[in-house]
């Protein structure tokens, strides 16, 4: 015990040794996990988290600079080829716009909309970036299902037992001193986790069936039966237990189920560190855990995947704790009877010391595995109240106007809250800071990395279809759907802000990719980053020919991903395509159906591929911003047929959502795809009725 906490407090003064308000930082976190590299207007932006472990690549991809040197578009449908197959009412805003979306007609999974345009249907193929964003999350839930249920689960399990048998030990030791009551409640906080992932531990004590009744009920927000402390004077202590409803992927087996209900217990029981009730006994659990070196390397085999997959703990961590109590009082852990109120409530005070927490710093809390720091929810709470006073609700356009959405940012200034102007600029500054290596720290930023072309203005570089406020909103449609995606698989682990038969072969007709190679290589690039951080990390399973593991989808992802990317630079330049990467391009539903059914939960697809998430509490109305995709609808987009003329090509995009719901009724999957059926969905954001007419 002695030896492993004098490296923490060397790594302690480190880090308080690298502080400096005025320039970017890189601070050791812990001795053992992990570099934080910090690249801010303020030190109140972190970036991200690098394991030690791995040796990654992350290529950055700049956008589109070349000029585009194609047809002008035709002026009316007469001479247009396929223009047949576009309903009656979507003809005006075709030829208007370019394109038009068919928000009557939908899809269950955007793989069986395309199936149904060629060769079937025998029609172009318009293979929309919304497509390949859909099917990048279908790979990346289906690896993250496998890491967490294959992999992570069976160490969670052994994790929580060895950790009830050092609690419950450390209780009978030190019931005589003033530790006494903060041990017991340590000790019925781990068999709250043993009973929630269903282990055997025999009896347990009372508080802790009171903690697993809350996680089950998953609707009050108090302070935590086994940590203890005062909801009413450390709003920090604090906790949402709605936080706690399984949903995401989650639902879809009973191990995962577990698995989320104890990592959730794990991350979101808290004590402020202005708590020296609360903080008293997450100090015995991290003195436990230290203790342990098997369960500390269990610790870590679950925090470091978790790390690369979507960030570093925002709130301060065991390790970071241990630290600090052992600046303040050396021989706490070998004697914790020692301790009392003053010399906790000293720890609390010294941990800001270490670094700063970057989501919701005034309710800053120590948590055992903790939530992830994930940069849009940074930018929620910078644009949001306290930061801008009265602004108690957010919306995802914040997080475009953030990557440099100026379309998005104008209608937010309207609102007219004073400071959010300023508060934006300080965000744009922050993230226009971060290069491509900063991007590439985790999976979950390389993933907002290559949204962020669709937030950005397409000039003189693109068709001219793709120039007017109609694509640009049919733009940040796709953006959004897949951060909605995002935020459903990684539900878990971010961190959330709150204020307060055989046929006839079709003829050869030209299809096309959106002409935009950027997002294109960027996701390309954010498949290889999981790639090959996991198997450095070994949890990828399985062999490149094989689809159905996680390392063959991925490759197959990332094969078709640069492929699109190769068409849609080629599109630009006015170079021909080859007639393998046409028929290639004709054939993408299969392609498509193969990811589908390689990415399904036991061979079982989803009624639905639509999704739903909670991403922002506002505490003032208690009610939570949901963020969700409905069915997939049909585009139609004129383009060249290369030989001289027009087509309408055919593809598939998100119907995107965002609204508020009650705190207490975080919806699921299922319960979504229930509204979806019954035709009682909410309305659509209003700037996708304005621009798209849906």
């Amino acid at each position: 015990m002695q030896r492993l906490v004098r490296l923490l407090v060397v790594c302690a003064v480190i880090v308080a040794a690298c502080s400096d308000d005025d320039t970017a930082t890189t601070t050791v976190t812990s001795s053992t996990t992990a570099v934080v590299t910090t690249t801010a207007v303020t030190t109140t932006v972190p970036i991200n988290v690098v394991p030690r472990e791995l040796d990654l690549i992350f290529p950055e991809v700049p956008l589109q600079t070349t000029t585009w040197t194609g047809p002008e578009w035709p002026t009316s449908l007469d001479a247009v080829a396929h223009a047949d197959a576009v309903p009656a009412g979507l003809t005006a805003r075709l030829v208007a716009d370019g394109f038009a979306i068919d928000g009557a007609t939908a899809s269950t999974h955007l793989a069986f909309l395309y199936d149904g345009i060629y060769p079937y249907g025998g029609r172009p193929v318009f293979v929309t970036t919304d497509a390949v964003y859909h099917h990048w999350h279908l790979v990346f839930d289906r690896v993250l299902r496998e890491v967490e249920e294959g992999s992570l689960l069976p160490v969670l399990e052994r994790l929580t037992g060895a950790m009830v048998e050092a609690t419950r030990a450390q209780r009978t030791d030190l019931a005589a001193t003033a530790s006494g009551p903060a041990a017991a409640r340590a000790a019925a906080y781990w068999e709250a986790a043993a009973t929630l992932l269903e282990l055997d531990v025999g009896a347990i004590d009372p508080l802790a069936q009171a903690e697993v009744d809350l996680v089950l009920e998953h609707t009050a927000w108090v302070g935590s039966p086994t940590i203890g402390g005062d909801c009413a004077t450390h709003d920090g202590s604090c906790v949402d237990y709605s936080l706690m409803t399984p949903r995401g992927h989650y639902t879809r087996t009973e191990d995962l189920t577990r698995y989320f209900r104890a990592m959730s217990l794990l991350g979101n029981t808290a004590a402020a560190i202005s708590d020296p009730d609360a903080l008293w006994t997450v100090l015995l659990i991290a003195r436990a855990l230290i203790s342990n070196p098997a369960a500390f390397a269990d610790w870590e085999t679950i925090y470091l995947p978790t790390a690369f997959l979507v960030g570093v703990a925002d709130d301060y961590t065991p390790l970071e704790l241990v630290a600090v109590a052992t600046s303040v009082a050396p021989f706490w852990g070998d004697d914790p009877g020692t301790l009392d109120v003053a010399i906790v409530a000293e720890i609390g005070m010294t941990l800001p010391v270490l670094r700063p927490v970057g989501i919701d710093p005034q309710r800053a809390s120590v948590r055992t595995m903790g939530s992830r720091f994930v940069i849009d929810s940074w930018i929620y709470d910078q644009v949001s109240d306290p930061a801008v006073p009265g602004r108690t609700r957010v919306t995802p356009l914040d997080v475009a106007a953030a990557l440099g959405s100026d379309w998005a940012y104008a209608p937010l200034t309207e609102v007219g809250f004073a400071g959010y102007p300023e508060a934006m600029a300080v965000v744009r500054a922050a993230i226009t800071a971060r290069t491509a290596h900063d991007w590439g720290q985790t999976a979950y930023d390389a993933w907002l990395y290559a949204l962020q072309p669709m937030w950005l203005t397409h000039d003189e570089a693109f068709p001219p279809f793709m120039r007017g406020d109609a694509w640009t909103a049919k733009a940040h449609q796709a953006g959004l759907g897949s951060y909605a995606e995002l935020k459903h698989d990684t539900i878990l682990y971010a961190k959330q802000g709150m204020a307060e038969g055989d046929m006839e072969p079709p003829p050869v007709v030209r299809h096309w990719v959106e002409p935009d190679p950027t997002p294109l290589l960027r996701i390309a690039g954010t498949a290889r980053l999981l790639r090959d951080g996991l198997n450095q990390l070994d949890l990828l399973r399985g062999t490149s020919d094989d689809p159905y593991t996680t390392l063959g989808v991925l490759d197959m992802f990332i094969e078709i991903a640069d492929r699109l990317a190769h068409v849609a630079r080629q599109e630009l330049t006015g170079d021909p395509i080859s007639a393998e990467d046409n028929e290639f391009l004709g054939q993408i539903g299969g392609w498509f159906t193969e990811i589908l059914y390689a990415t399904s939960v036991e061979g079982m697809i989803d009624d639905h591929g639509a999704i739903v998430a909670d991403i922002f509490l506002d505490a003032l109305t208690d009610t939570v911003l949901e963020v969700g995709t409905g069915d997939f609808n049909p585009i139609y987009v004129i383009v060249p047929d290369d030989a001289g003329g027009f087509a309408v090509a055919t593809g598939g995009v998100y119907a995107y959502y965002e609204f508020w719901q009650p705190r207490t009724d975080r919806l699921t999957d299922e319960a979504w795809w229930l509204l979806i059926e019954g035709g009682t969905l909410p309305d659509r954001p209003w700037w996708v009725d304005e621009h798209l007419g849906l």
